[in-house]
């Protein structure tokens, strides 16, 4: 017999997906949302910082690789390890939480690196006579700081410290490019360079002196 070619072929036809109900659909909704909130804030620390935040990238690749396997035509059963959609659902909601959390740290960790490397070169009092709103970038990373270990120490605490601390790294990221587009660094980099000028001549004038005394010494002995 001769199969019509209209006519479905069972064996080649795939199993349909898994169909959502109305919850489990706008709990997805709700996870693309907030995936993509966290990828604009994982671009932009990678742009400040120009480094690329792993940990946060991992914790993304995770949440999408456990939706697709839960959303897959695979059964979930424990030989196969696919879970089900709704423990899916609830897994990459914390995986995504956890890529937020690496991007806070991440943030934080530059900042305290740029500000001890600004303060040793130029000092805090200097750079605030110039900026003052250097101190208050100063006292949101203490802040800032103080919420990563509050949020290790008291686990129950967690959540809204971190809740905390989005909004501390952006108020932080705000002085920050302040501080870089009032071009103050570029002002400072100058007064650093002529003090480094006239401490070289004061150097080679006193080195000239006691050269020439030296030297006069030496003739007269």
């Amino acid at each position: 017999m001769v199969q019509n070619l209209s006519d479905p072929i069972e064996d080649e036809m795939p199993p349909a997906p898994q169909s959502l109900n109305s919850d489990q659909q706008a709990k997805i909704n709700f996870l693309l949302e907030r995936w993509n909130g966290v990828q604009g804030q994982l671009k932009r620390a990678e742009q400040i910082s120009q480094l690329a935040v792993t940990p946060a990238i991992n914790e993304l690749r995770y949440a999408g690789r456990m939706l697709v396997a839960a959303m897959s035509n695979t059964s979930p059963t424990d030989e196969n390890g696919v879970p089900n959609l709704d423990d899916a659902i609830v897994t990459a909601n914390q995986y995504i939480t956890n890529a937020e959390h690496d991007i806070s740290d991440a943030l934080v960790y530059f900042y305290q690196k740029k500000t001890d490397d600004l303060n040793a070169r130029f000092g805090a009092e200097t750079i605030r006579k110039e900026f003052p709103e250097y101190g208050k970038l100063l006292e949101h990373l203490q802040q800032a700081r103080g919420l990563v270990i509050l949020s290790r120490s008291k686990m129950s605490e967690r959540k809204s410290n971190y809740q905390d601390l989005v909004k501390l790294t952006d108020e932080i990221t705000d002085n920050y490019f302040s501080f870089m587009d009032a071009e103050i660094l570029f002002g400072l980099e100058i007064e650093h360079y002529r003090a480094r000028i006239k401490l070289w001549k004061s150097v080679s004038c006193v080195t000239f002196t006691w050269a020439a005394i030296i030297t006069l010494t030496l003739i007269l002995v």
